[in-house]
């Protein structure tokens, strides 16, 4: 069984049984098969569970197949199923299902199991009086279950959660898989991936019944747990499952052996056609905030340059450790006040960050909206983000901003009169002096509040302004709004130890948004001089094109007329020839 299962859905309807029989599925890999409306399969190696009406009614060993004509036989007799339909279902020939049920009436599971030893008729009904089922395999059933299952209950649990039990256990006997994992250790995520994941696997789950056959191994959701765990252990390309123990990693999702390099990109085309990488951001950003595993109301909005020495055309950007423009493309981080990530957007590398600012925190707004959170939303960021249009669009979407300002004037150390002590996540101190002042931003507003900062150890200043003492008054606190900016040093450090612990600089590509996109094309002044002349020299190639059809006709025109030869070698004509 797979420790990544499928949450709880609400069931399809039932549109007839499709795919392998029972008996020719994989009997080592947790499956599900509706084969009625009321009858479904599950199994859970080394059992075999059928429940009807959602609960269980019936289990049997794997291992032993006489006990699968015991299940068959009496869910036959319970007349659910037509015999065709069952016979169907299971992989058997109608006869077949036809002589189990004549056995069974005739001698009970004695005469299942050796035919031979069926009585006389009539001895038939003496001994079975005498001893009713004396060779009874240990099914998982009680006698009442037999005579009306729907009315015994042995266990209050829907099929589609299918836990294993203690009975479940498989047993050490020398037949039996009994597999060693190096992976086991993976294992330890199973809560954490099924409660942030529970949302997008039933997503999953409603695609798999449109796309999945069941003659594949794998299923959508298997190869999510694969990519998610892949990366978990630090394997973030498909080339390196092949250093992979597929043998033992298939424990890790409930298979007999885990997916090779080919079969994990055959399923990557269907991720991305199906939209669920969108959904895969989607549903994690929303249950982070669900379930408080990031703090959010103080975001802190970033980029980070990712350089590409590749051949493909992509748009060059400013890389901040060479100091110039380079090929490449840029990763917008939104991270928490600790320097925990939201989510990240990869664009191209001259994207305008104010407009990338603006739709980040449009879009984290949403989803906090979504969540049910009602704290304000304040994003942080540097200045290279600064813009009067983008201040307006945040105040108008209600949403806090704090950020440095462009061009200040440096005053004297004696105008800075307060003083705040912050302690940084480092467990150092340090002291900041401020002095609050009304700025004037051209184009935004006049009376924009500011903090004027003085850092004596460094002997530096700067100026902090923002938008909270409009939005939100009681969040316009100096120590929280020094405390805030200073916090974006955590973002750097995120980007810091997440280039060598994480390698981001690797986890995306050149496959960005198109290079003809409107919004991104710039005017070259030296494209309008080229195309005049371009159509210049079309123009003149034109004329001597028309001029050369009509040599002839200038011949025939000539009151003396040369030799043709004479006259079409002459400077003139040669000319004319050579320049077309």
């Amino acid at each position: 069984m797979s420790l990544f299962p499928l949450p709880n859905c609400e069931d399809p309807p039932f549109e007839g049984f499709s795919g392998p029989p029972i008996r020719k599925r994989l009997p080592l890999n947790y499956w599900v098969a509706r084969i009625h409306s009321r009858i479904t399969v599950v199994n859970i190696y080394p059992k075999r569970h059928i429940y009807i009406d959602k609960r269980i009614w019936l289990s049997y060993d794997l291992r032993k197949s006489e006990e699968e004509r015991f299940a068959v036989t009496l869910l036959a007799n319970q007349k659910i199923m037509t015999q065709g339909e069952l016979a169907e279902a299971f992989g058997y020939n109608r006869r077949t299902i036809e002589r189990f049920l004549h056995l069974y009436r005739k001698g009970g599971f004695k005469a299942l199991i050796d035919p031979s030893a069926l009585p006389d008729d009539e001895e038939t009904e003496t001994e079975l009086k005498s001893e009713p089922q004396i060779d009874q395999p240990s099914l998982n059933f009680s006698q009442e279950a037999i005579a009306e299952p729907s009315s015994t209950v042995l266990a209050e649990q829907s099929f589609s959660a299918a836990p294993a039990t203690a009975e479940d256990t498989p047993e050490l006997l020398p037949h039996g898989p009994v597999v060693q994992s190096r992976y086991v250790g993976l294992l330890l995520i199973a809560p954490f991936y099924n409660q942030l994941m529970a949302p997008l696997l039933c997503c999953i789950n409603n695609l798999d019944e449109q796309l999945h056959s069941p003659w594949k191994q794998y299923r959508m959701d298997n190869m999510m747990a694969v990519i998610i765990t892949f990366t978990i252990n630090g394997t973030y390309c498909p080339e390196q499952a092949k250093s992979m123990f597929p043998d033992e990693f298939g424990v890790v999702i409930g298979k007999e052996r885990g997916p090779c390099c080919k079969t994990i990109r055959r399923f990557l085309p269907a991720f991305a056609q199906e939209g669920l990488a969108e959904e895969l951001e989607e549903c994690l950003l929303q249950r982070l905030i669900e379930l408080n595993y990031v703090e959010i109301g103080l975001v802190h909005v970033d980029g980070h340059f990712v350089p590409y020495f590749g051949q493909y055309q992509v748009g060059k950007g400013y890389w901040p450790q060479r100091q110039g423009p380079a090929k490449g493309f840029e990763q917008f981080w939104a991270t928490d006040h600790r320097g925990r990530p939201l989510f990240c957007h990869l664009d191209q590398a001259f994207m305008a960050f104010p407009t990338m600012v603006e739709r980040i925190a449009n879009y984290i707004k949403s989803h906090m909206e979504k969540a049910g959170v009602t704290e304000p939303l304040i994003v942080v960021f540097d200045r290279g983000a600064y813009s009067a249009s983008l201040f307006s669009k945040l105040d108008t979407a209600g949403i806090g901003w704090i950020t440095y300002k462009k061009n200040i004037t440096y005053q004297k150390d004696s105008f800075f009169t307060h003083q705040v002590q912050l302690m940084r996540h480092n467990g150092k101190l340090f002291t900041t002096l401020y002095e609050p002042q009304q700025v004037t931003i051209k184009g935004y507003r006049d009376d924009v509040y500011g903090l004027a900062l003085y850092d004596p150890k460094r002997n530096t200043q700067a100026l902090l302004i923002t938008n909270l003492d409009r939005l939100f008054p009681e969040s316009c606190d100096p120590m929280l709004l020094i405390g805030g900016l200073k916090d974006r040093w955590a973002e750097e450090n995120f980007f810091k130890n997440a280039r060598i612990g994480e390698d981001i600089d690797h986890l995306m590509g050149y496959d960005i948004s198109p290079m003809g996109d409107e919004e991104y094309l710039v005017p070259n002044p030296e494209r309008e001089k080229a195309l005049q002349r371009l159509h210049r020299i079309e123009e003149r190639h034109e004329k001597v094109s028309r001029r050369i059809e009509n040599l002839s006709q200038e011949y025939q025109q000539l009151k003396r007329k040369p030799s043709y030869e004479r006259w079409i070698n002459s400077n003139k004509n040669k000319k004319l020839l050579a320049e077309h």
